[in-house]
């Protein structure tokens, strides 16, 4: 309230690994920023304000790398997580999170990493059997450390070595 804020954007320091995980102190050079308007900022700071410590969302689900889409299949539900207490089944795809077509994996990692811990998303999956279903509306846990934890080879590093040239090429 009475503050002009027209084109201004507030920036906050969140390293994240190109996972999508938290990151350490090796992400903060990278020279990759990120902002958000401060309009976005609002309702965090009135969570933070309430004591409330903001954590990224975790829904609990793997997705099979190898299926392109549309949706998003679901090979495993983590027993502890929000989607195996919402009904999410190995074998679903997941078609929508929260009221967006879901394209594939990455697609829906991205939508869901987006939430916080708390965030509550409507999800819809088609069945092994080729019914759909409406679950939710899902509360997200907040990321267990394990999921928040660099795994060695799960990313690319920083910088890396470039291929010798073979002879003749």
């Amino acid at each position: 309230p009475g503050v002009d804020v027209q084109g201004r954007v507030l920036g906050i320091a969140v390293p994240l690994a190109p996972s999508g995980r938290n990151a350490g102190g090796e992400w903060y050079d990278s020279g990759v920023g990120f902002a958000a308007t401060i309009a976005d900022i609002a309702p965090l700071l009135a969570r933070m304000q309430q004591g409330e410590a903001l954590q990224r969302g975790w829904l609990g689900v793997q997705f099979d790398p190898a299926w392109l889409g549309p949706g998003a299949k679901v090979v495993a539900a983590d027993p502890r997580g929000p989607a195996h207490a919402a009904g999410v089944q190995k074998g679903d795809v997941l078609l929508q999170v929260g009221g967006v077509p879901v394209r594939n994996a990455p697609h829906a990692l991205a939508r869901i990493s987006a939430c916080l811990g708390g965030d509550a998303l409507a999800l819809v999956v088609r069945r092994a059997d080729g019914t759909e279903a409406a679950l939710g509306p899902v509360v997200l846990a907040d990321a267990p450390w394990s999921e928040q934890q660099v795994k060695k080879d799960a990313e690319t590093p920083a910088s890396f070595s470039l291929p010798e040239p073979q002879q003749g090429r």
